[in-house]
């Protein structure tokens, strides 16, 4: 039925998708850089080896693969990495504390959004307006 008016926006489907994911990804990365003992102390916390280290390769993903899902640039590559980043958070952090209240249940839901939503893009192609369709990568 709405096939006709559509055909103007055909391969734009999934922009919004990348931006909002990207400017996600981009802005908790520019906001763990502004405050790294934050995310550093919580991986300690957590019992991860090397905690600055893994601090600084999330800081470094999230910024990185924001910035890629907003330019279209690397969108498989990246959005596999920011998934698969998502999945051990899922694993190491929201799972664990699930049962202390329905706020972290609702967060739980929305890290597996978000992680539905990075497999959308890595399943699809990322769109006309990208420089992965400019540059055919």
């Amino acid at each position: 039925m709405f096939d006709n008016y559509l055909k103007p926006v055909q391969g734009y489907e999934l922009l919004p998708l990348r931006l909002v994911l990207g400017l996600a990804f981009l802005y908790t990365g520019i906001m763990k850089v502004l405050n790294p003992s934050m995310i550093t102390d919580m991986l300690n916390g957590l019992g991860f080896p090397a905690p600055v280290f893994f601090a600084y390769v999330l800081m470094i993903v999230e910024i990185a693969g924001g910035a890629a899902l907003i330019l279209g640039l690397l969108t498989r590559f990246f959005s596999a990495a920011l998934a698969i980043m998502l999945v051990v958070a899922l694993f190491t952090v929201h799972i664990p504390v699930m049962s202390q209240g329905y706020a972290l249940v609702v967060d739980f839901f929305k890290v597996l959004t978000i992680i539905t939503g990075l497999i959308a893009l890595f399943i699809a192609k990322p769109g006309k307006l990208s420089l992965d369709a400019k540059y055919r990568i």
